[in-house]
This record gives C-alpha cells, sequence and structure tokens, in this order.
C-alpha cells in the first residue's frame, strides 16, 4: 500500500473518530443557549502559570469577584510560589479585569496560598478565607493555616492576611478546606478540617473546627470543635461545608470515618450538625445519608445551601451503588430538608445517568 493511500485512510478514520466524538447537535428546545466560552485569567504575553480551585462570588447588585491560587507571577510583579489570585465582573461576568493578588504579601511571602473561598459582606465590602503554609513573617507557625483578608472597596484592595484559627502562633495541626457562611445580619459562621488538637482538648486525628464573627466579619472568636465527639472520636472529619438560612439555623456538613459508636460503618458517610442559636452550639454530629449504617464505599465533599423558604439541599459524591440501583463509579448525590436539617430525604441521584454511566463524578 502506498504513503498516500495509507495517510488517505488514517484522515478519514480520525475524521470518523472525531464525528462519533462530537456531541450531537441540539435541536430547537433542548438546551439553554450559552454565551461563548472566554478566559477570564487574562495573561501578558509570555506569562505562565498554573491556576487551579476557582470560587465566584456575587454581591447582588451587579458585582462579581472570583478568586483563585495561581504560581504566576503576574510579569515578576509577585513570586513564585502558590498565590490567591482575584479578579472582578461589573457587566454579569461578560468581561473581568486583570487578575491581581488578593494576599498583599504575594510579592515577599515564601509559603504557598491555595484553596480560597470570597463572599460579599455587603455595602461593597467582601471577605476571602484560604489555607496557607506561610509564617506571615514569623508570626505564626509553618503548619497550614486559615488567613483572611478583607475589602471594604468591592475587591480592589485588600487588608493584610491574617490568621482565622486565632491559635495559630502556637498550634502544630493543619489547618485545611476552610469554607464559610453569612445570616446577612453580620453572623458569619467559619468551618474547616483541622488536624490539631486544640490544647490536647481534642483529639489528632481529623475534626471540624468552627470560629464565628458577629462583626460582618471584622474580627473572629477562636476556634473550637464543631463535631461535638472530637475528643473521643477517630474517624477522620474532611471537607465541611455551612449554610445559614437567614435566621439562627445553621447546618453543617462534612465527610467522616467516624462509626459514631458503631451506628454506621467504618466507610466515609456524609455527617450533618446543627445549630439554632447563629453557630454557638451544635448538635451532636448524625449521619446524612439515611443509607450510611449499611453501605460499604464512601462518601465525598459535601456541600450545602439553604433558602429563605424553610428548604435545605446537600449533594455529594458517591461511589455507593444504593443496593444495586447504581453503578461502583462516583455520582452526584442529592437529599433535602424542610425542617432545618433534622430530617433527610433519601439520597437519589442528581446525575440522572448514574444507572448507567461508567466514569466519575466528583467534586
Amino acid at each position: 500500500m502506498s504513503i498516500i493511500n495509507l495517510v488517505l485512510r488514517f484522515a478519514a478514520v480520525l475524521a470518523l473518530s472525531l464525528s462519533l466524538l462530537a456531541p450531537s447537535p441540539l435541536l430547537a428546545g433542548d438546551a439553554p443557549v450559552f454565551e461563548s466560552l472566554s478566559v477570564l485569567n487574562t495573561q501578558a504575553p509570555g506569562q505562565t502559570g498554573l491556576e487551579w480551585n476557582a470560587d465566584v462570588a456575587s454581591d447582588g447588585k451587579g458585582k462579581w469577584l472570583a478568586v483563585w491560587h495561581s504560581t504566576n507571577t503576574l510579569g515578576d510583579k509577585i513570586g513564585r510560589d502558590w498565590d490567591i489570585l482575584v479578579a472582578g465582573s461589573t457587566d454579569a461576568g461578560m468581561t473581568w479585569s486583570a487578575p491581581r493578588p488578593l494576599n498583599s504579601n504575594a510579592a515577599k511571602d515564601s509559603g504557598n496560598d491555595r484553596s480560597p473561598v470570597v463572599m460579599s459582606a455587603g455595602k461593597g465590602a467582601w471577605l476571602a478565607l484560604w489555607t496557607s503554609a506561610d509564617s506571615l513573617g514569623g508570626t505564626i507557625a509553618l503548619d497550614w493555616d486559615i488567613l483572611w483578608a478583607r475589602s471594604e472597596d468591592g475587591g480592589e484592595t485588600w487588608s493584610a492576611p491574617r490568621p482565622l484559627n486565632g491559635n495559630a502562633a502556637t498550634d502544630w495541626g493543619d489547618d485545611e478546606d476552610a469554607r464559610l457562611d453569612t445570616d446577612g445580619s453580620g453572623n458569619w459562621v467559619a468551618v474547616w478540617s483541622s488536624s490539631d488538637t486544640l490544647g490536647n482538648t481534642i483529639g489528632g486525628d481529623g475534626d471540624i473546627l468552627v470560629a464565628r464573627s458577629g462583626d460582618g466579619g471584622k474580627s473572629w472568636g477562636p476556634p473550637s470543635a464543631l463535631n461535638i465527639n472530637a475528643r473521643e472520636d477517630s474517624g477522620y472529619d474532611l471537607s465541611p461545608s455551612v449554610a445559614s438560612d437567614g435566621s439562627d439555623n445553621w447546618v453543617a456538613v462534612w465527610s467522616s470515618g467516624e462509626s459514631l459508636g458503631g451506628l454506621i460503618g467504618l466507610d466515609r458517610d456524609i455527617l450533618v450538625s446543627r445549630s439554632g442559636d447563629g453557630g454557638d452550639t451544635w448538635s451532636a454530629p448524625a449521619a446524612l445519608n439515611t443509607n450510611a449504617g449499611k453501605d460499604s464505599r464512601s462518601d465525598w465533599s459535601p456541600s450545602v445551601a439553604a433558602d429563605a423558604e424553610g428548604a435545605w439541599v446537600v449533594i455529594w459524591s458517591s461511589s455507593d451503588t444504593f443496593d444495586g440501583k447504581l453503578g461502583m463509579d462516583r455520582d452526584i448525590m442529592v437529599t433535602r430538608s424542610t425542617d432545618a436539617g433534622a430530617v433527610w430525604s433519601d439520597p437519589e441521584p442528581l446525575n440522572f445517568n448514574a444507572d448507567n454511566d461508567l466514569r466519575e463524578d466528583s467534586s
């Protein structure tokens, strides 16, 4: 067979393969029409860097902020360690400002900053949290801590990073995966996972810590264990999420390997705890996924949200088959509550192809 024939045959096979991989044309009414894709982290020619773990939020009045961690030096204006970048939009996300460092020490710090979250605090104020291994000039330890910064001008400038976990100068355990929410009335709750013992008052396994602010996120109380079994439990608690319904009701969820005294299995399940006093005290952890007593596969990375009408929704990634109804790949599960998290519906797959798909759904 000639070289030309080989090339033509290869081209035909390649064309057929691409046509099989391409999505089918949408018919009218099949799906909404979206704007074309664009790049948010616009870089000058020659600039390179890895961009990771983006989060985005709105103030409800036309301002949007996106944050992420990056190794981009922004034209050698900041270091090559991981720093937190921020960009803003005032036209519903159509266009974005050039990325700039959110952690104001980015030009001189050497510890990596990662996994940021951002929320509007109202009246042009914004609050950001992230995980950092920087010592802030030797004022805190070199373990991972939760840092925070505040902006009063719509995200244009930010306060110097400060530790949110008030024990950062003396603790030795790593603090990471911070999440936060507000009730809209100046009360904020931040949660994160930590391997610190809080001065040997809890175990050294991973537990969920919580801190509160009553002044719009301008100052924070000391960290405490949200999972009130933290002294005696042995399962690692990870990936928390927290939400408020706009009043005193708060719900926190996380992934845990704890068996709750043998009530559930040793696989990872989703635990839930509730507060009816603005996050001051929390109920004992309980299994949110109602199959926790009999399932044998892992549940990961939950996220909780609430509205002002009494509805609560949690989604997470699960590799359980639900008695053979689903495959052994990871799928996205969803459950609902209408009583501030006291009772939850049985988990159902959010991705409707969960009974026959073969690939992983996560995060």
